[in-house]
């Protein structure tokens, strides 16, 4: 074995390396960009104004722009799990409740408009359903 071939392998090695390292680098950056944007200060108001609302009418559900905010963040998270762009354990945590909770809180909000819109929050769905199956397992 020469030089070169010592190299070569080295930087086989090397790159293999750099490659699973920046795979779990993107993993952890996923997860801290979750509990960031899930702990905000937005997230946590529009989610306590889903908790708290009593509409009554389409015109009111739709006034409430909580729901908007919430369905589009958990719709992209649940894209991001089913997709393995974020661990699956990060929503078997106490992140699961509100999900389950937040999801049958808007129900009836993605409901109407799925009228429009087919696959509204259609990831949000998927993830309040991997939820409930994977929760308690």
């Amino acid at each position: 074995m020469d030089l070169v071939d010592i190299i070569a392998i080295l930087s086989g090695v090397t790159g293999m390396f750099f490659g699973v390292y920046s795979y779990l680098m993107t993993k952890a950056n996923m997860v801290k960009s979750y509990f960031e944007a899930d702990d905000s200060d937005e997230m946590r108001i529009a989610r306590k104004n889903i908790y708290n609302d009593c509409s009554t009418s389409e015109k009111e559900l739709f006034e409430n722009t909580s729901f908007a905010k919430v369905c589009s963040h958990y719709h992209f998270y649940g894209l991001m799990l089913k997709k393995h762009y974020i661990p699956a354990w990060v929503f078997k945590s106490a992140n699961g409740s509100a999900i389950i909770r937040c999801y049958e809180k808007s129900r009836k909000y993605i409901e109407l408009r799925r009228k429009d819109d087919f696959y509204y929050s259609e990831y949000f769905e998927w993830l309040y359903n991997w939820v409930i199956k994977h929760r308690w397992k």
